[in-house]
């Protein structure tokens, strides 16, 4: 008895559900055959009127869009030939700032091969060696950018003038014979392809000139400068970190 009460239920939500989905499709058909018809209506409408708008387009419709695509035609060149002219300035103002560069180059340069000929022409005795204090007093003399830098250089390269190339040629920082750039050696002269000197200062000298030749006019930065001495100065590898860290204590000569 209860199983024929629970196919009779069952049939019933059956019965229930069926009439539901069918009522509901219907309303879906009506709905979308509602829209597309008003889609259509309106598709037709505006059809109409675009063959409506074209049929009465006068020739000063054409000479109004003609001129408006000319318009934009012309600020495209005028747009492009101001970036050129820009370019052009750009280029000019390089060109100059090289060229003021390259002048106080020269002038530092000029200065620096001035003071070599001062002491050139100073007397020097032995009891007038370099020392911690006096290399660092000739550096700020010189306006160095870096010159805890270079005293460390003086003590790995010659332990401040001990070394026999410090000895015999007056070289302290290990600068290599040169032939390229303005230099205070001696010319065509060097020992074991080492630049000679007159003396300590202008080794000294040198070492700042050869900063100018390299980095020009305006101060690298210290990062910036120590790369370069790993990629032109030292031999050894990460030599211009190791004179980093070494400079830390030259400082206090300074």
């Amino acid at each position: 008895m209860k199983d024929v009460k629970m196919k009779e239920l069952l049939m019933q939500w059956k019965n229930t559900l069926v009439c539901t989905g069918e009522f509901l499709w219907k309303w879906i058909v009506i709905i979308s055959k509602f829209i597309w018809k008003k889609i259509v209506i309106f598709s037709k409408w505006l059809w109409g009127e675009f063959r409506e708008f074209a049929n009465g387009a006068t020739w000063i419709t054409v000479v109004i869009l003609g001129m408006l695509c000319f318009s934009i035609f012309l600020l495209v060149i005028v747009q492009d030939a101001r970036k050129m002219e820009m370019s052009a300035y750009t280029e000019q103002i390089d060109s100059l700032q090289y060229v003021i560069d390259s002048l106080k180059v020269d002038e530092q340069i000029n200065f620096l091969m001035l003071k070599a000929g001062e002491y050139a022409i100073t007397p020097h005795h032995e009891t007038n060696k370099i020392t911690k204090d006096s290399a660092a007093s000739l550096l700020v003399d010189l306006g160095a950018w870096y010159p805890d830098i270079i005293l460390a250089q003086l003590q790995v390269e010659s332990g401040f003038g001990e070394s026999d190339v410090a000895v015999n040629s007056n070289n302290m920082l290990g600068m290599r014979k040169t032939n390229s750039r303005k230099t205070t050696q001696i010319k065509n002269t060097d020992y074991k392809g080492y630049g000679k000197y007159t003396n300590w200062e202008s080794c000294l000298i040198d070492r700042v000139m050869w900063d100018y030749e390299i980095f020009g006019a305006k101060q690298p930065s210290r990062e910036t400068y120590v790369e370069k001495l790993n990629a032109r100065y030292g031999e050894a590898e990460g030599y211009g970190y190791s004179m980093d860290r070494y400079s830390k204590k030259y400082r206090k000569y300074l």
